[in-house]
Parts: structure tokens; C-alpha cells; sequence
């Protein structure tokens, strides 16, 4: 969940300890850390387990499926060093972003120290009651409606942007189960994850064709 911002467990220990009780050697050397704590980025190990479940399904030797993983691994650490210098040099780093949010903020609870959270603790004991209970009540009672990532998600920034295709999804979904029935269901929902494979493909397709280019082309992400 790439947007949901300022909930990594730095942030969590600040809320629940503060950072009165952190050394400010232990701030500074935490900075670095702000870059994958800061947010949630798109995890790597959805990824590479589901790759493995095809893999088995389809008989591959999920032995050299491993090893390609972590050659891309390797390939793609040194790719992402080098075109993150690339870009910070052509373009800054600071105006960018790079390192100036991370510090400013470890430099503002060194110089106001700040206490523990109660309000924001509260808030999580709240969410994370409101998910378990979501969660009991959808594997207990069939026609419960509500889905226990549906309250997460719902703060997730770019979500906006999102909430009418999972509407739409959500109402052809209701409407195919209610009127043809799970086997209707079943039957349609190639259809649907074709849509989807289908976006990403030419989304992906038209973005390496503007990189081969100079062009502007088809803009996946509109926001």
C-alpha cells in the first residue's frame, strides 16, 4: 500500500514512546531508515510467493526459479542505485525530496522533543478492533458484506482516485452472484482479470515504447 503514509514502526514507536526517551544518536542514525518507514511501498515477497505457487502449479524447478529471483534481485539493487544518482544529480536531490524530509524531521524532535501519542494509540487500538471484528463476522457469517481491508484501504491517499472502478467492481460482482450464481461467477471472472492483465499490459507496453522514443505516450497513472 504505497499511500499509506507516516505509519511505519519508527512512526509507531514515536507515537507510543516518544522520542524524549531516544538518544539523539539513536535519532540521527534512524534517518537513513526514514525512506522505507516513512510509507508503504509495494513488497517484494506478495510477489515472489505467488511466483513460486505458479511455478509449482505449473511443474517449473522452483530451484532455479530461486535463483533467478535473486539474480534480478541483485540486478535490479544495482539498476535502482544507479538510476537514483542519475536522477539526483540531474534533476537534485534536495529538490527532490531526497534526505531533506527524513532529517528535518529527526532535527525537529531533537530540537522539541516529543511525548507519547495517546490519541493516535487510541486510533490504532480502534482500527485494529474494527478489522478483527470484520474479519471474525466474514468468516463466520457468509453474507457478511463488509471486507476487512476495505477500512485500511479506505485511507490509502491515492484512493480517491480508486473509489468508483471498486464501486463499479463491487456492483457487477453483487449483481453476477445475486442473478447468475456462483458457477456465473466463476465463469466470468477470466473475463474481468483479463481487463485488468489488460490495462497493465498496454500501460507497461506504451511506457517502454517512450522510453525507446524520447515521447510522451499513454499515461498509466493519471495522478
Amino acid at each position: 500500500m504505497h499511500g499509506i503514509h507516516y505509519f511505519g514502526p519508527f512512526q509507531f514507536f514515536m507515537a507510543a514512546a516518544g522520542s524524549r526517551k531516544l538518544a539523539n544518536q539513536t535519532l540521527t542514525a534512524a534517518a537513513p531508515f526514514w525512506t522505507f518507514t516513512k510509507q508503504f511501498r509495494n513488497h517484494p515477497m506478495p510477489y515472489i510467493l505467488e511466483s513460486f505457487k505458479l511455478a509449482d502449479r505449473s511443474g517449473m524447478d522452483t530451484c532455479k526459479l530461486g535463483r533467478v529471483i535473486m539474480l534480478s534481485v541483485v540486478v535490479s539493487f544495482i539498476l535502482t542505485f544507479w538510476t537514483f544518482l542519475q536522477f539526483s544529480y540531474k534533476w537534485g536531490g534536495i529538490s527532490e525530496g531526497r534526505g531533506i524530509e527524513a532529517y528535518t524531521t529527526i532535527a525537529r524532535w531533537l530540537v522539541r522533543p516529543v511525548e507519547p501519542d495517546m490519541q493516535s494509540l487510541g486510533a490504532i487500538a480502534v482500527g485494529a478492533l474494527f478489522v478483527f471484528t470484520n474479519t471474525t463476522l466474514r468468516l463466520r457469517l457468509l453474507w457478511w458484506p463488509l471486507h476487512p481491508l476495505a477500512y485500511p484501504i479506505a485511507g490509502y491517499a491515492a484512493f480517491r482516485h480508486l473509489w468508483f472502478p471498486f464501486f463499479i467492481s463491487w456492483l457487477l460482482k453483487w449483481g453476477i452472484l445475486k442473478h447468475g450464481g456462483i458457477q456465473t461467477y466463476r465463469r466470468t471472472f477470466p473475463f474481468f482479470l483479463g481487463l485488468v492483465l489488460g490495462d497493465f499490459t498496454i500501460g507497461s507496453v506504451w511506457g517502454i515504447i517512450g522510453l525507446i522514443t524520447g515521447e510522451p505516450t499513454y499515461a498509466f497513472k493519471q495522478w
